[in-house]
């Protein structure tokens, strides 16, 4: 990851880049450098504070590959050196890592370097596909002239499939999964990929989100009349909000003296000024009932991020964030890295709460995190 150019190289052998990965950034500026505040403040390397603000499916891991030389005869090797050519002509071409689950030799790592000092078998490092990828599903709709009456009579399964896909297209339902499709036409989808090889239908695929909120109905909440508490805090709030200082604010409160809706109130501000907002919550059993507050207010923008998600389903909220489609994201601590656009409110609920420590490298806490962002955001902080 290219954190930073130079005119100059600081040490005098580098090496060429081979092609870039991703052709968006998958940094902000400000991550960036919230990045390199997190390595000197907490004493992290900057390599593992990093990776920590990315999701699974982005990074790839480089493995180093053997590979046996064709013409070498193995008359010329010891026992040992023939085991491990044995094998790398078997498989064509292994890791070292999967050499050593195939391997009876506990010192075979000296037997490769001397199988390479031979020049018998090659060593290179190789860039693996991601294990997490974007989800891609077949989409099906009935070509504009197709005739079921041209199948012929022993086709009854491609009619069927067929009538109904053209019934869908005529109530303008376009296109459908394929899988959905088949089953809603009573077919196989071998049937309706049959048609497709007559070009009576056409087949696509495309991508689709792996959303956790996927099926989640929200119930739309009138906006309450706030206290005389509630309303002197929120003109303090708001002013802030409106000419953004990068100044915290903490907001004392007993439970149900209505701290949350304060937060809903700064989120609808900011995602009116076309800014973005994170709000952090200490435990993920909170999360459904934060989500639901939140998702009632902001049904179209909320993102979830925490450590249930699939790593699809992480990968994919990350995406969209990053894209833009989503403004507003509702996590634990780790939500505090997402690759939200212009953000300008970081909310810490309980922000007492011991779950904001990270255990392990990088080791921070969130609340002095969430502070030196908002700094460097200019944005708010409650």
């Amino acid at each position: 990851i290219i954190v930073r150019l130079d005119d100059c190289s600081p040490v005098e052998e580098t090496r060429d880049l081979d092609a870039i990965v991703d052709p968006q950034p998958v940094l902000s500026p400000l991550q960036i450098e919230l990045a390199h505040w997190i390595s000197e403040y907490y004493l992290a390397p900057i390599h593992q504070v990093i990776l920590s603000m990315l999701p699974p499916g982005v990074t790839q891991k480089v493995e180093v590959v053997l590979r046996p030389v064709d013409d070498v005869s193995l008359e010329q090797a010891t026992d040992k050196q023939q085991e491990i050519l044995t094998l790398l002509r078997q498989e064509k071409a292994l890791t070292l890592q999967q050499l050593s689950r195939l391997t009876r030799q506990r010192g075979y790592r000296s037997t490769v370097e001397q199988l390479l000092k031979h020049g018998w078998i090659t060593k290179r490092p190789e860039i693996r596909p991601p294990q997490v990828r974007p989800k891609l599903v077949t989409v099906v709709r009935a070509a504009a002239n197709a005739d079921p009456n041209a199948l012929g009579d022993r086709a009854i399964k491609q009619q069927q499939a067929l009538r109904y896909l053209l019934a869908q297209r005529d109530e303008e339902a376009g296109w459908l999964p394929l899988s959905v499709a088949a089953a809603e036409a009573g077919v196989a989808a071998a049937q309706i990929r049959a048609l497709a090889d007559k070009g009576l239908v056409e087949l696509e695929e495309r991508q689709v989100w792996r959303d956790p909120l996927e099926g989640r109905e929200f119930v739309p909440i009138i906006r309450p009349r706030l206290t005389l508490a509630q309303e002197e805090v929120w003109k303090v709030i708001a002013a802030d909000l409106d000419a953004p200082g990068g100044r915290p604010f903490l907001l004392q409160g007993v439970t149900g003296s209505g701290k949350t809706e304060i937060y809903l109130r700064a989120v609808q501000r900011v995602l009116a000024q076309g800014r973005s907002a994170i709000v952090l919550i200490p435990e993920i059993s909170l999360t459904a009932q934060t989500i639901r507050r939140f998702g009632a207010r902001f049904p179209t923008e909320i993102a979830v991020m925490h450590s249930r998600l699939s790593p699809g389903e992480r990968y994919d909220q990350w995406r969209r964030l990053r894209a833009g489609e989503l403004r507003l994201v509702v996590g634990s601590r780790s939500a505090l890295f997402a690759p939200v656009r212009n953000v300008g409110l970081i909310v810490l609920d309980e922000e007492h709460e011991w779950s904001y420590k990270q255990e392990k490298t990088p080791r921070y806490h969130a609340r002095e995190v969430a502070i030196r962002m908002a700094r460097l955001a200019g944005a708010t902080c409650i």
